[in-house]
């Protein structure tokens, strides 16, 4: 082999790693900018669920907490949602997918709760992604993953078994049953799930915890006569 053989050989190496270093910079440049766009959703989930939290004091008033997080959705949460789609092709969707994964879990389920409190009905995934400017279909980039709406599901159940309690505590008696039968219905449904997510289905496993707390609750209100003699709307998970 000639000396033009060998440099030629050098210069192919050297274009390459050029290209590898170029495309290494670029993803770096993408991370940092899903990054900085995260965390003002993050900012965002955070004022919402403070806002969510107020509920829990005066549980049979949600109107003015639940007008403000929809307010806060349309305001900043649907830009930041589109300033990911614009940076997320379909192919690069899960190869970015834990940066902004709890972000949208979160956001999931913020938007569950401020839809169960004010309908007393679980949002399925298409209505969650379109309240807030998603799509469903992986093959169309940026989207609610299954797996993350899921966990939504769940931190929904968990977060309205403490609202059950202190429903109660304001006197409001019919709310517990709902939310028991409601939380007893998610349990149900997922144990028809084969779930492979290691995460997810050890999430899972601290919803019995949910359900045993509100059948607490609930029998309790029985005993002391509580029990509305009517039956509660929307009992049933729907979706």
């Amino acid at each position: 082999m000639d000396e033009s053989d060998g440099a030629g050989s050098v210069d192919a190496v050297h274009r390459m790693f050029q290209s590898i270093r170029e495309e290494v910079e670029r993803d770096r440049i993408l991370r940092e900018e899903l990054y900085n766009v995260v965390r003002e959703l993050e900012n965002s989930n955070r004022e919402m669920l403070t806002i969510l939290q107020k509920t829990h004091s005066s549980p049979t008033k949600p109107v003015a907490e639940v007008a403000a997080v929809r307010k806060e959705i349309k305001d900043c949460v649907k830009a930041y949602v589109r300033q990911l789609a614009d940076r997320i092709k379909p192919n690069v969707y899960y190869k970015h997918h834990e940066i902004y994964r709890y972000a949208l879990q979160r956001l999931a389920f913020i938007t569950m709760f401020a839809s169960f409190l004010e309908e007393g009905e679980l949002l399925d995934r298409p209505s969650v992604a379109h309240e807030l400017d998603l799509k469903v279909d992986a093959n169309a980039g940026f989207h609610l993953d299954l797996e993350d709406y899921l966990f939504g599901v769940l931190n929904l159940a968990s977060e309205l078994t403490r609202y059950a309690v202190n429903a109660v505590t304001a006197g409001d008696y019919a709310r517990p049953f709902q939310i028991a039968a409601f939380v007893k219905n998610v349990d149900e449904m997922f144990r028809l799930l084969n779930m492979k997510n290691d995460a997810l289905r050890r999430r899972f496993d601290v919803l019995k915890y949910d359900v045993q707390k509100c059948e607490q609750v609930v029998f309790d209100l029985a005993i002391r006569g509580l029990k509305p003699s009517q039956p509660t709307p929307s009992e049933n998970v729907e979706g």
